[in-house]
């Protein structure tokens, strides 16, 4: 593994950890969650490294939730809960081209960590 595929690991797990702590209800159907069984959904599928470590474009969900992967059920949540505007701004964002360099990347860990931290 080299180190870009080592730091975007740690970013999706820092960004899982940070989600399943801040989430306690499913977004999609409002399910309790705890943070054992929550899973951190991606509304932009986490392919789209523009938006892939973004805390308003993962959310909690429940197991089923996000196998089920509705788009249309996860977009109607997103507008509850952020608003036309940001979820139309994710949906920008997630149409631009990306490239992060390694220092970008531990960069978005280290601002990453001083959320963790804070919360």
């Amino acid at each position: 593994m080299n180190e870009r595929q080592r730091i975007e690991n740690q970013l999706d797990d820092l960004v899982s950890r940070i989600v399943r702590q801040r989430d306690h209800t499913c977004i999609t159907c409002g399910r309790p969650m705890i943070y054992e069984t929550a899973t951190a959904g991606h509304f932009i599928h986490r392919a789209n490294r523009c938006v892939r470590w973004s805390l308003v474009n993962v959310n909690g969900q429940c197991f089923p939730c996000n196998r089920a992967d509705d788009l249309a059920v996860y977009e109607s949540a997103m507008i509850r809960r952020y608003g036309e505007e940001l979820t139309q701004k994710i949906k920008t964002l997630a149409k631009l081209p990306c490239h992060y360099s390694v220092a970008d990347l531990r960069e978005i860990y280290r601002e990453l960590q001083e959320i963790k931290k804070q919360m």
